[in-house]
């Protein structure tokens, strides 16, 4: 299988859901710290704020790789995110986490 390298500075890699100042973000039972919710596109984040959060009103952050790293440490000193969750769906009680430190790369970002 033969893939094309992804530009570290492609537009719309990521898709956060933004309130005012705040990207939206959970507070894990089990794990100190906030969970930043990214999606692959806007379709999914869009389904998550309608099923989540339907009297709330969000816009689309969409961000480069590069910028998902700033985005990622900027929440994890300021915020005190520990975890970003990837394509959270909003009718599961399930779901994956990626340690933020660990985002600390474009290439690591596009690998996740």
């Amino acid at each position: 299988m033969v893939t094309q390298p992804i530009d570290e500075d492609a537009p719309s890699f990521l898709t956060f859901l933004k309130a005012g100042n705040a990207l939206l973000q959970l507070r894990l039972e089990d794990q100190e710290g906030g969970c930043l919710l990214a999606f692959s596109n806007p379709l999914r984040a869009g389904d998550y704020a309608s099923e989540a959060a339907p009297e709330q009103s969000f816009e689309y952050f969409c961000s480069s790789p590069k910028e998902v790293v700033l985005v990622v440490q900027h929440f994890v000193e300021y915020a005190g995110v520990t975890h970003v969750a990837l394509d959270r769906c909003p009718r599961c009680n399930v779901f994956s986490t990626i340690r933020a430190a660990s985002l600390n790369s474009a290439a690591k970002v596009i690998q996740a």
